[in-house]
């Protein structure tokens, strides 16, 4: 049998690829050089809910875990010009069965389709759900109590990503504004977004913003221009301070990265990949030093697609030779 995190990881999968492409997760093992094929597939029942919709286009799926449920939210544009509508549709899976959480969140952006749609737990009781489109990026809370969703605040003059990180009450969100050239840190406090600075400006666009929680500090970074490479910085809460990690040895070949945090053999590393067709660079940082990491026992002719963390584990989300799906734990 599968185990349960591994379980959760495929399902995730499965339901994305309704809304995407087929593609594969590979489980990168911190503990042992082996990779092994995945034996089970259980089909959850799960029905698209934005197939109805008249005209739909541009999908968007994130997913976490809240309340021992598997939650959804699908993203969805329903119609051109005048009467264009952003939608989210968000729905529980308790192991069994399906429950619709709320009515779907209408976005007030409405002309152009959504940029990103993202969960966020703030504690262990908080869910929230982070959506950006046109410079406008909203912030929806869960009511436990009815299943509701409400909006608590809103920023404008962010670009069309951003990336948030939490950590047991503290939430933090990096993103650039919508010029692309000033790159800014903000804590989120459960009712506002509160900017604590600006860590990078450029007279050119920058590229994507990151952020990860590593022994306690807050570890930012933006894709430089030009650049095969990012800037990355510390932010230590407690003395409230900002430090470039000035050796950053990370070789970024594409404009799309991720970074995450793992707990490996007790110690916490960071987790930066980089992804593009045919070439998969991981590297880690400990906070001390940068190693890159061995990646002989993947297969080769990866195309990366994403990176998350789930209890201890690294998983990376990639397609073989663009068109085969093989699942690896």
């Amino acid at each position: 049998m599968i185990k349960k995190r591994s379980t959760l990881i495929i399902l995730i999968v499965l339901l994305a690829t309704l809304f995407c492409y087929i593609f594969s997760p590979i489980k990168a093992a911190t503990n042992e050089n082996k990779v092994r094929a995945t034996e089970e597939w259980e089909d959850s029942g799960f029905i698209d809910p934005t197939a109805h919709e008249e005209a739909a286009f541009h999908r968007l799926v994130d997913s976490t875990t809240f309340n021992s449920k598997l939650y959804i939210a699908s993203g969805v544009c329903t119609a051109d010009g005048d009467n264009a509508k952003n939608k989210i549709y968000v729905q529980a899976y308790n192991g069994q069965e399906w429950e619709n959480i709320g009515t779907p969140i209408i976005a007030k952006a409405n002309q152009l389709q959504l940029d990103k749609i993202t969960f966020c737990k703030k504690g262990e009781n908080e869910l929230y759900l982070f959506y950006i489109s046109e410079g406008l990026l909203e912030i929806s809370r869960l009511n436990t109590n009815n299943n509701t969703w409400s909006e608590v605040t809103s920023l404008t003059d962010v670009s069309n990503s951003f990336d948030i990180t939490s950590q047991n009450n503290e939430v933090y969100m990096t993103t650039l504004n919508q010029n692309g050239d000033v790159a800014k840190i903000y804590k989120f406090d459960g009712v506002n977004l509160i900017e604590i600075a600006t860590f990078r400006q450029n007279a050119g666009y920058l590229g994507k913003t990151k952020v990860t929680i590593l022994k306690d500090d807050i570890y930012i970074s933006v894709k430089e221009p030009g650049k095969e490479a990012i800037s990355l910085y510390k932010y230590q809460p407690s003395e409230n301070k900002i430090t470039e990690i000035a050796d950053c040895q990370v070789n970024l070949p594409s404009s799309e990265y991720e970074m995450v945090t793992v707990l490996e053999n007790t110690r916490e590393k960071l987790y930066i990949t980089s992804i593009q067709t045919d070439n998969m660079l991981i590297h880690t940082y400990d906070g001390t030093n940068f190693a890159q990491l061995d990646k002989s026992t993947l297969p080769e002719n990866l195309y990366i697609l994403n990176i998350s963390s789930e209890e201890g584990d690294l998983y990376i989300t990639a397609l073989l030779d663009r068109k085969t799906t093989n699942i690896y734990s």
